[in-house]
């Protein structure tokens, strides 16, 4: 509860049209997986999570950064982007459902992510994936192990030993899993994350 965490607000660029601008070179379906990505680490991470409204539908203001003289053609929330995006609006859904239905993610005090909160150490600066343990915070799965790679290219990684519940992969999610795992060597697509969890 010390910390808020967010990737874009009412200030500055959107996160879409930051990405557009950071990464020129990227595709649509790219920007897609970043922005996805980007939201996933906001929402799997401790402290309270920020969403820009429209954020789930890819808000965008044209690129005007600074638009607060700016006219309701800049400034309105486009709807139509969230049937356009249906699928990234569904994905946040799903997104939060996961945060609010597991309280691993939301751990009320420093002591108890210092206990239950462990970093995975990889030689890629663009990995990072930590395990949550123990059912932290009184959660039902026993250990929760999350990985984000943020290169544009598949990266191998070593899962943990054991059986695992596969809760998101390629950004799809289900809270009863989309298919179950042991642990060893296992290719996470570039740009992307992975969520597994054992009861």
């Amino acid at each position: 509860i010390q910390t808020i965490n967010y990737v874009s607000c009412h200030d500055n660029n959107t996160l879409f049209d930051k990405l557009l601008l950071s990464v020129p070179e990227a595709d649509e379906e790219q920007i897609i997986k970043m922005h996805k990505l980007s939201q996933t680490i906001v929402l799997t991470s401790q402290g309270v999570p920020f969403l820009h409204v429209g954020t789930d539908f890819l808000r965008t203001k044209n690129g005007v950064e600074n638009s607060y003289n700016y006219p309701d053609s800049i400034n309105q929330i486009d709807w139509e982007r969230k049937h356009e995006y249906r699928e990234v609006f569904e994905y946040y859904r799903d997104l939060i459902l996961l945060r609010k239905s597991h309280p691993a993610f939301h751990m009320p005090t420093t002591k108890m992510v210092q206990n239950y909160l462990v970093f995975e150490s990889f030689d890629d600066n663009n990995l990072v994936g930590y395990m949550l343990t123990d059912n932290a915070n009184g959660d039902i799965w026993k250990n929760i192990y999350v990985v984000f790679n943020g290169n544009f290219d598949s990266k191998s990684i070593n899962i943990p030993n054991g059986k695992w519940i596969v809760i998101s992969e390629n950004f799809k999610i289900d809270l009863n899993g989309l298919r179950s795992m042991d642990g060893g060597k296992y290719l996470l697509a570039g740009t992307s994350a992975l969520i597994i969890a054992q009861e």
